[in-house]
């Protein structure tokens, strides 16, 4: 699966929002590899998304909103929209752009979904679907993805309104079948097998230079040690990890991005979103975590990262491979694409950032103000 573009309103915080992650012009000597579909070159999309911003810009929210609409695809669950919808209205939409492969075809699919809460008692609340639609594109060899909206057909839809039965399910029906992963920092670590130790221990040995190896303990399930060259060594059963003093802020971190790069090289072709887990990492490691996870990715995948790195910025990536979120005074998280304003791939990125060029720079004056306020509670002012 392919993510083309999505809108969403109403939904977390975001208002009018919308993100699109094709790029119109090819770019030479690019380090980011196949960034088309097979066959179809001129249908571009955004392999590598790295996605920065200022803190409680959206990054996050971003990610749990794109994993509740897979999950709502998939497995139908409406629980996920209804703790999403904003509590300022009770209705919301969404409408996602995405590829699949069918068969030997490619198909675009555009599904459109509006729903409203309802609010059945004080303490019960209910999710309404008022509106679905999907509509589908078959790609031709010389299709570019602003070419194959045009020819979008609606396959089926459905309306409150309209319909006497909700047939919604058949309507996802159609597009089910594909996988994903997504990784938050609060995310629980290794709940399933590690296909690759060797991988693993490499990830464990580079952050903390005291862990000799990691193997699986016999017998169990999802049961793991990770064994220092002092003899100490540290319990892990499904994630949860046993005497978690031992092990550093980075080097806990790092058990998440084992995890991530495993999931990788298993299924390398689907969506894959990796949110701030580096923030006890060194800026170095994070690079070449970055770098690696690149290099294991499918044809047909995205890597979304989310990051305060500015040194990221630095690594010679294609400047359409970043987008920048910011929040507006009004609430509304606003998207900025640097190619849309950087005609060139300038190599100097990282320059526009720190001029504040995107608006992704927090504004710290309030923080500054903390000393005239200590200072004039000390003089009795206040």
């Amino acid at each position: 699966m392919i993510i083309m573009r999505l809108k969403i309103d109403n939904f977390y915080s975001f208002k009018d929002f919308e993100i699109n992650f094709s790029y119109p012009r090819k770019v030479k000597n690019s380090l980011i590899e196949h960034e088309f579909i097979e066959k179809i070159p001129n249908f571009r999309f955004k392999k590598l998304n790295i996605i920065m911003g200022a803190n409680s810009a959206g990054k996050t929210t971003f990610g749990k909103m794109l994993r509740n609409i897979f999950n709502f695809i998939a497995k139908q669950r409406v629980d996920l929209l209804l703790e999403a919808v904003n509590k300022e209205g009770t209705e919301a939409m969404f409408e996602l752009d995405i590829v699949l492969k069918e068969e030997n075809k490619y198909n675009l699919y555009r599904l459109n979904v509006v729903v409203e809460k309802i609010m059945l008692n004080e303490d019960n609340e209910h999710l309404n679907i008022k509106k679905m639609k999907l509509s589908k594109a078959t790609l031709n060899k010389n299709d570019s993805y602003e070419r194959a909206i045009e020819r979008l057909d609606v396959v089926k839809k459905y309306s409150q309104e309209e319909n006497e039965k909700n047939e919604t399910e058949k309507i996802l029906d159609e597009i089910n079948g594909f996988g994903w992963f997504f990784n938050f920092p609060q995310s629980n670590n290794l709940t399933k097998k590690i296909k690759n130790l060797n991988v693993a221990s490499n990830i464990l040995k580079t952050f903390d230079n005291t862990i000799q190896n990691i193997k699986e303990i016999e017998n169990t399930e999802n049961g793991y040690q990770i064994i220092f060259k002092n003899r100490d060594s540290v319990l892990l059963q499904n994630g949860k990890i046993v005497d978690r003093d031992i092990l550093s802020s980075g080097t806990e971190e790092a058990l998440g991005i084992i995890f991530a790069i495993d999931q990788m090289i298993q299924e390398p072709d689907r969506p894959f979103y990796i949110d701030e887990k580096f923030s006890h990492a060194h800026s170095e490691l994070e690079k070449s975590i970055l770098s690696i996870m690149i290099d294991i990715m499918g044809n047909e995948s995205q890597l979304f990262f989310t990051t305060h790195n500015s040194d990221i910025l630095t690594m010679n990536f294609p400047t359409h491979s970043f987008t920048f979120l910011s929040k507006r005074e009004d609430g509304k998280i606003k998207v900025t694409y640097p190619e849309d304003m950087i005609k060139r791939n300038d190599r100097n990125l990282i320059n526009y950032v720190k001029n504040n060029v995107f608006d992704t720079i927090p504004d710290d004056e309030l923080i500054y103000d903390i000393i005239d306020i200590i200072n004039n509670k000390r003089k009795g002012v206040i």
